[in-house]
């Protein structure tokens, strides 16, 4: 029973940097654009803590950010909710 206790410790690591998931660490400023409608937004980029980079958008004087240059794909009200959808998903 002990082995099995002592076993069980030193694997508890490794299923611990299994479980963490991917998180923004920063969200940086990296210019502003005026869309092809006119709109001017700001673009800022997503450093996750796997080491991507993504970029998102914030229209209507930064009250709704998106994941792209798109007003219409992944938008919220919240900066990290946004961020962290990025960093979640799959392309780079």
């Amino acid at each position: 029973m002990r082995i099995f206790a002592v076993l069980t410790m030193a694997m508890l690591p490794s299923f611990s940097c299994l479980a963490q998931a991917v998180v923004p660490i920063a969200v940086i400023f990296s210019e502003t654009q005026v869309s092809q409608s006119g709109e001017e937004y700001a673009r800022y980029l997503v450093q996750c803590s796997d080491g991507r980079r993504h970029t998102i958008t914030a229209w209507q004087e930064r009250t709704l950010w998106c994941a792209d240059a798109e007003r219409n794909l992944n938008c919220s009200q919240v900066q990290v909710k946004v961020a962290h959808n990025a960093c979640q998903s799959n392309s780079s």
